[in-house]
């Protein structure tokens, strides 16, 4: 008989195969047997299997310590007859056992996704992403100082950024060595960073629909659709990077955390807003003209509608 086995890490992937070819395998710690495992918690000879004169495959706990269970939770006293894919525990050590002729899984297409994570993981990208992040808010907060230039602003607000994506970072490596025994701390980081130039280009997007209509329902609904798709995505190339999840079990995820994400800054943003702050329509943030596409209110006409406003707080 010939026998496969595929030895499980704590991760859950398969760490060793080896083949084996003969009437009669032991398994345990001792040198002189078939399948040498290294755990503690298995005996020098642990188990063996062997056929039997009726030409069943049978496996033999030989009085170990620890025992051996069939996918966890069932032990074997005595013997049992092996079934090719099932998982045995033996000791700590999980190991499953497939005959030749067992169906292997269909072959899956890595498709886009694992182009796409290559890309990030090309220095000129990360080094791009970087200036791109430093320009962005550096430039930013250089035309929102009217009293000076003060560089230690800038310093400020660069080393939140760049501090908040370091420590996101660092928790997705921390995860993927875990789950995976992958860091890909250049990938994360990447990907990452492109998150924040996007997250401040919608932000600009935002601001620049609000300036145009004075529309705030209107203008929340597009930042909303926007940013859980933003969020979705980032959060699905983090888990693929770091976890062993399925491709619908990332979507399924990322979907949920997003959606908990923005419900959670929705209320936070519709909670601060004052009963004052729509009438009459404005928009608090300074924006320079060529921000202005939409037809132009005068200032009596603002006047005029305001009146209203004052007149309804003085009846009141």
């Amino acid at each position: 008989m010939e026998l496969i086995f595929e030895i499980i890490d704590q991760s859950g992937r398969a760490h060793d195969r080896r083949r084996f070819t003969g009437d009669r395998f032991t398994i345990g710690r001792a040198f002189d047997n078939d399948l040498i495992l290294t755990d503690p918690t298995v005996n020098p000879y642990h188990a063996v299997i062997e056929r039997n004169e009726d030409g069943r495959i049978l496996l033999r706990d030989l009085d170990s310590m620890n025992g051996v269970f069939i996918k966890r939770k069932q032990r074997i006293h005595g013997s049992t007859e092996l079934v090719s894919g099932n998982e045995y525990l033996i000791g700590k050590t999980r190991v499953y056992v497939y005959t030749l002729d067992h169906p292997v899984g269909e072959t899956i297409g890595h498709g886009n996704a694992e182009n796409v994570i290559e890309y990030f993981d090309k220095p000129v990208i990360l080094v791009g992403a970087l200036v791109a992040v430093t320009l962005i808010y550096g430039v930013q907060q250089w035309l929102n100082m009217f009293s000076g230039f003060e560089w230690q602003d800038i310093a400020n607000t660069l080393l939140i950024v760049f501090g908040s994506t370091i420590a996101a970072t660092l928790f997705w490596v921390v995860i993927g060595r875990i789950l995976k025994h992958e860091a890909n701390f250049r990938k994360q980081i990447t990907i990452i960073l492109v998150f924040v130039i996007a997250q401040f280009l919608l932000s600009r997007v935002f601001n620049f629909v609000l300036f145009n209509t004075l529309d705030y329902v209107t203008s929340v609904v597009l930042m909303v659709v926007l940013e859980f798709v933003l969020v979705a995505a980032l959060l699905w190339f983090n888990l693929y990077l770091a976890t062993n999840q399925t491709a619908t079990q990332r979507i399924r995820t990322a979907m949920i955390v997003s959606m908990v994400m923005i419900v959670l800054s929705l209320y936070t943003e519709i909670t601060a807003r004052s009963d004052f702050s729509e009438s009459p329509d404005y928009v608090r943030v300074l924006s320079p003209p060529p921000y202005l596409v939409a037809a132009t209110v005068s200032e009596v006409e603002f006047v005029s509608n305001a009146a209203g406003v004052f007149s309804d707080l003085d009846a009141d």
